[in-house]
């Protein structure tokens, strides 16, 4: 829980600069998270990888459908929420 709220505080203090998809990355870091556990731990979590995954990709898709972000916007949130929540469960 502490990871994502570094993550959300990184997120408004980034949104004053850059617009990024919010959406996309919270699916990202949670798909990160399994990612984390899967590698660190050896937790049998991969259909939550990749339920993880197809989510990303739907969410994505229906930002861009919607017209409430540009590709770079949802690319950018998804490697945010992605590397952030990696880099912090990779290093604890």
């Amino acid at each position: 829980m502490l990871a994502y709220a570094f993550l959300t505080a990184g997120m408004i203090l980034l949104s004053y600069f850059v617009r990024i998809s919010v959406h996309t990355a919270g699916v990202a870091s949670f798909t990160a998270l399994a990612f984390a556990l899967i590698m660190r731990y050896g937790m049998d979590l991969h259909l939550m990888f990749l339920a993880g995954v197809v989510l990303s990709g739907f969410i994505g898709s229906s930002r861009l459908a919607l017209n409430y972000h540009k590709p770079w916007e949802v690319y950018l949130g998804f490697v945010y929420g992605f590397a952030g929540m990696l880099l912090i469960m990779l290093t604890l």
